[in-house]
C-alpha cells in the first residue's frame, strides 16, 4: 500500500504509520517550511482519536522540536481546528494526525501551511516522502520549543458568532466515536440547540459503528434515536469532523445533494452571482442549482486539497463534494462539517425541506461504488477505460479519471485518492436509463480489473 498520497499520508497503523514515521514527517515537515524560506516556523499539532493518535502525535511533535521549530499542540480535536489555528494565530503550518472517515486500523497526517494553504504531494508530500526513504537520520538542532494550547472555545465562538437560528431546535448528534463529539455539543448548544448525545465519547475502537457518515448503514442508530425521541433532526460525524451527514425528523437521510443545493442557494442569496466549486462526480442537480440562483459553476477533481487550492485561485465562496465535504470563503476556505451543520441548521429554521427537496431538478445518483482494486493497478485501470471510450468517439471528461456522457446520463469512474478502490458513480433522468448505464459502467470496471489481475 502506497501511504505518501496526493492529499495527504495514510497507512496500517502501527505496521506503516507509526512514532518512527510520525518523528520523521515532523522532522521532515520543518525542512520543508525552511525550503520554503520560514527560518524558525511555528506549527500547530492536533490529533484525532484513533488507536495510536497519542503516540504519534507525541513523535511529530519531538520532530519538529528536534528539527528547531516551535510547536503549539493543541491536543486531541477535529481536524477543522488544526486549520482554525493555523490561520486565526499566523502559523506557518499545521498537522493533524489522522485516520479521517477509515477504518480503525488506518492513521495517517493531513497538513496545511500558513493560512491553511493546502500541502498535497506536488508541493510538500513528496520531499517528507523523499527524507523518510533516504535513511537520512534526524540530527536535533537548537532552538526548538513547545506550548500546548486549547483553541476549542475560540473556534466555537468563531461558528456560533456567524450563526443565528430563529427557534429552538432539539438535535442528536452522533459523533461515531470519533473525534468531534464533544466540539459539536459544546457548539450546538451554544447556538440554541437541544443535543443529544449519541457515541460522543471518544473511541479508537469504533464499537458502535464506523465513522464514516457516507455509508448509510452508519446512520440507522442516528435515525433510530431521531424518531424515538422527536428531534427535529440528527447530524452525524466522521472520525476526524470534516464530514458531515443529516437524518430528518422522520428518521430519513438527506443526501448530499440536498445539503449542498441548500448551501448553494443560500450563498448565493448572500453573495449574488459568486463562483461555486463541485467536485467531478457531483449530481447534475448541483449545476443546475448554481445556474438556476445565478451563479458561476466551477468543476474540480475530487479531493479537498483540489478543491480547496482552486477556491483560492478563484475566490469561490462555496464549494463541496459528493462526500459530504463543504467549503466556505469565510471560514477560511478548509472543509469543516462543524461549521456546515451549523449553517444548514440556520438555513432550515426557515425553510420547508420537503418543499425545497420537490423543487429540485429530478435525477437519479448513484452512491459511490468502490470496486476493490490494488493501489498499483487502480490508476492504469481507469487509464484503459478512458482509452477504450476515447477509442468510441464519445463524449468524455478526464478531468478526474474518466466521465462518460450519453443523452440521458452519465457514468463516471475514478481511482480514490485515499483507498485501494476505484470509485463508480452514475446518474440518469429516468430509472430504466439508470439500470442500464450501472450496469454497463460495473461490468466495464471490473472486466478490466480482472484483465489486470490475470496479467499477473
Amino acid at each position: 500500500m502506497k501511504i505518501f498520497r496526493a492529499g495527504d499520508i495514510r497507512g496500517i497503523y502501527p505496521s506503516m504509520v507509526n512514532p518512527e514515521l510520525g518523528r520523521k514527517i515532523g522532522f521532515a515537515f520543518v525542512k520543508l517550511l525552511n525550503k520554503n524560506g520560514v527560518e524558525k516556523p511555528r506549527i500547530a499539532v492536533g490529533a484525532d482519536a484513533r488507536l495510536g493518535s497519542k503516540e504519534v502525535r507525541e513523535a511529530v511533535i519531538e520532530g519538529i522540536v528536534s528539527a528547531g521549530a516551535h510547536v503549539i499542540d493543541i491536543g486531541h480535536i477535529p481536524s477543522p481546528v488544526v486549520y482554525y489555528t493555523t490561520v486565526t494565530l499566523e502559523l506557518d503550518g499545521g498537522i493533524q494526525v489522522t485516520g479521517s472517515h477509515n477504518p480503525k486500523e488506518f492513521l495517517g497526517f493531513k497538513f496545511c501551511g500558513r493560512g491553511a494553504e493546502p500541502i498535497d504531494y506536488d508541493n510538500g508530500i513528496k520531499d517528507m516522502e523523499d527524507f523518510c526513504k533516504s535513511g537520512k537520520e534526524i540530527v536535533s538542532v537548537p532552538g526548538g520549543s513547545k506550548e500546548e494550547k486549547d483553541i476549542s472555545e475560540d473556534f466555537i465562538n468563531f461558528i456560533a458568532g456567524k450563526t443565528k437560528l430563529s427557534k429552538n431546535l432539539s438535535i442528536v448528534v452522533d459523533a461515531g466515536n470519533g473525534i468531534a463529539g464533544d466540539i459539536a455539543k459544546r457548539l450546538f448548544e451554544r447556538i440554541g440547540c437541544k443535543v443529544d448525545c449519541l457515541y460522543c465519547e471518544p473511541d479508537g475502537n469504533f464499537p458502535n459503528h464506523l465513522a464514516n457518515p457516507l455509508e448509510k448503514n452508519t446512520l440507522r442508530d442516528l435515525q433510530k434515536r431521531v424518531v424515538e425521541t422527536g428531534a427535529d433532526m440528527g447530524l452525524a460525524f466522521d472520525g476526524d469532523g470534516d464530514r458531515i451527514g443529516f437524518v430528518d425528523k422522520r428518521g430519513e437521510i438527506i443526501i448530499g445533494d440536498v445539503l449542498f443545493s441548500l448551501l448553494v442557494e443560500d450563498t448565493l442569496k448572500r453573495s449574488p452571482g459568486s463562483k461555486i466549486i463541485y467536485d467531478f462526480i457531483c449530481s447534475k442537480t448541483i449545476d443546475d442549482v448554481i445556474r438556476k440562483n445565478g451563479g458561476q459553476p466551477i468543476v474540480s477533481r475530487v479531493g479537498y486539497n483540489f478543491i480547496r487550492k482552486l477556491m483560492r485561485k478563484n475566490g469561490a465562496e462555496l464549494s463541496g463534494e459528493t462526500s459530504a465535504h463543504f467549503y466556505f470563503k469565510e471560514n477560511y476556505g478548509y472543509d469543516d462539517a462543524l461549521f456546515a451543520g451549523a449553517r444548514i441548521l440556520e438555513i432550515l429554521c426557515n425553510k420547508n425541506l420537503d418543499e425545497f427537496i420537490e423543487s429540485l431538478p429530478k435525477y437519479i445518483v448513484s452512491d459511490d461504488i468502490r470496486i476493490a482494486c490494488k493501489d498499483e493497478k487502480k490508476v492504469l485501470v481507469v487509464d484503459e477505460i478512458k482509452k477504450h471510450f476515447q477509442e468510441q468517439n464519445v463524449k468524455i471528461s478526464d478531468l478526474d479519471g474518466v466521465k462518460v456522457f450519453f443523452d440521458n446520463g452519465w457514468a463516471a469512474a475514478r481511482p480514490s485518492n485515499t483507498t485501494p478502490v476505484i470509485v463508480a458513480r452514475w446518474e440518469s433522468s429516468d430509472q430504466e436509463t439508470f439500470n442500464r448505464i450501472g450496469k454497463f459502467l460495473i461490468d466495464i470496471v471490473n472486466s478490466y480489473i480482472e484483465k489486470y489481475d490475470a496479467s499477473e
